[in-house]
């Protein structure tokens, strides 16, 4: 790196994050609101429009998480090791059901390998999910978002021996992976159980649950982990911060934390906050969010002349906002020197 480009610091992305979530919690409360003002006032056909608006506003926030998320993989959302890994999983992966170790080993195959077929991985999931070459009409197919979202989730766990971080002598075991789903499926049941049947069940009942039984859970998926060896977990030749194991673990409480505060929001308000959760953060999870990344991806690595690795755009205000924000438009100097953080490209570059 230029010795006078800017550096990564521990303290400039915080900016970005903190507004970023303040704007979430702003569209999310606005809407909810709505939700409830019009139960008296207009018919129940209105909560679309308005949700559909809060899932495309929260969306465009969920893509430039992702990309401080890329940060974050690339070592360079902060400075210390452990600030960049701690803060790129509970703020940003883990709310997207991943982890900062898992997108790194796709992130940095796509900056030591970019366009390659093969080892690049965001090209190579891409393609198997039917957007490389890019097709918009496939975006508006959940099917296919869905296939994106699995293939990215099972990526690092495929003995693909062309994955540049693929180990043959320690491959990936999908086990662990496997207990973390149902144990989310469960949870997610439970939550939604106690909101369909709270008049069969009772408050005393319900609220015995969210005191005991949850908490039960977490042990029990604790205890499972812990003793789990380390074969069953996920392994590769590029080492994390901290092992797998307890990588895991942070997940596993981080999603019970969220069951829990869903499950007491939900009792207190006698409202479904898990219901809640799912339309306005799942949903532009399997919307917008994935069709402004490949939209962005393809803009910036599609139909590439020969000898080029990326593509420089310039988008107007709206196209920044949506498709390029935190200086994506300027991709070419990011792959020139991928561990440049965002806010120092255009300094690096000389661009104004």
């Amino acid at each position: 790196m230029d010795s006078q480009a800017p550096k990564p610091n521990n303290w400039r992305n915080w900016l970005p994050l903190i507004a970023t979530y303040g704007y979430v919690a702003v569209v999310a409360l606005a809407a909810l609101w709505f939700f409830r003002w019009r139960e008296t006032r207009l018919p129940w056909w209105t909560d679309i429009p308005v949700g559909l608006i809060a899932v495309a506003l929260i969306g465009s926030a969920q893509h430039r998480l992702l990309i401080l998320g890329q940060e974050a993989a690339l070592g360079v959302l902060f400075r210390n090791r452990w600030l960049n890994e701690l803060v790129g999983d509970w703020l940003i992966h883990f709310p997207f059901a991943s982890a900062t170790h898992h997108v790194r080993q796709q992130i940095l195959s796509h900056y030591d390998y970019p366009n390659d077929p093969n080892r690049d991985a965001e090209l190579v999931i891409a393609t198997r999910a039917g957007f490389w070459p890019l097709r918009f009409g496939r975006l508006l197919r959940l099917s296919a978002i869905i296939n994106w979202n699995s293939q990215r989730a099972n990526h690092n766990f495929q003995a693909n021996p062309n994955n540049p971080y693929f180990d043959p002598s320690r491959p990936p075991s999908k086990f662990a992976l496997h207990i973390g789903t149902i144990y989310i499926l469960v949870t997610f049941a439970v939550l939604l159980c106690l909101y369909f049947f709270r008049e069969t069940l009772g408050d005393d009942l319900i609220e015995a649950m969210l005191t005991f039984v949850l908490p039960i859970l977490w042990l029990s998926a604790m205890l499972t982990f812990w003793i789990l060896p380390d074969s069953k977990f996920h392994r590769g030749k590029l080492e994390g911060v901290y092992s797998p194991k307890t990588m895991t673990l942070m997940r596993i409480t981080f999603v019970s934390l969220v069951n829990a505060g869903l499950g007491w929001t939900t009792f207190m308000t006698e409202r479904s906050a898990v219901l809640n959760y799912m339309a306005l953060w799942i949903g532009p999870m399997f919307s917008i969010t994935p069709a402004l990344y490949l939209i962005r991806q393809w803009r910036q690595h599609g139909n590439l002349e020969p000898g080029q690795v990326a593509w420089d755009r310039k988008p107007g205000l709206i196209g920044k906002w949506l498709f390029f924000p935190l200086n994506q438009d300027r991709h070419q100097d990011k792959h020139a020197e991928p561990r440049l953080p965002w806010f120092g490209i255009s300094k690096a570059s000389g661009a104004p």
